[in-house]
């Protein structure tokens, strides 16, 4: 957040902003220090650290916008088709369809109250 790019696409980011954000994200955050690698990628190796640490700390959702990411949950080659049995919990998902989900969460928990 902190890039120049960023930073002329969103005026309104301050450095105030920034720290107050990474504060509120570091006190709910998990910190993991050593990822195993258990899922192999070699569709785009960049993308196996982010694979791995979300089925390390048993994430529900990896929220991307990269097309070898969300391949994954659709692709009917081998390595989606492993990738989707081997990890059910998983789902990588774009961000407005996550956003969606959290929405569709937050009206059924408040139907149940």
């Amino acid at each position: 957040m902190t890039r120049p790019t960023i930073r002329s696409r969103y005026p309104e980011l301050t450095d105030e902003i920034v720290e107050d954000y990474i504060k509120a994200l570091r006190s709910i955050a998990e910190i993991t220090s050593e990822v195993p690698k258990r899922f192999s990628y070699p569709r785009d190796i960049d993308d196996e650290p982010y694979l791995n640490l979300a089925i390390e700390t048993e994430a529900n959702y990896l929220v991307s916008r990269d097309k070898d990411l969300l391949d994954l949950m659709t692709g009917h080659d081998d390595e989606s088709k492993r990738f989707r049995q081997r990890f059910r919990s998983l789902t990588v998902i774009e961000p407005i369809e996550f956003l969606k989900e959290v929405r569709r969460h937050k009206t059924e928990v408040e139907l149940e109250e």
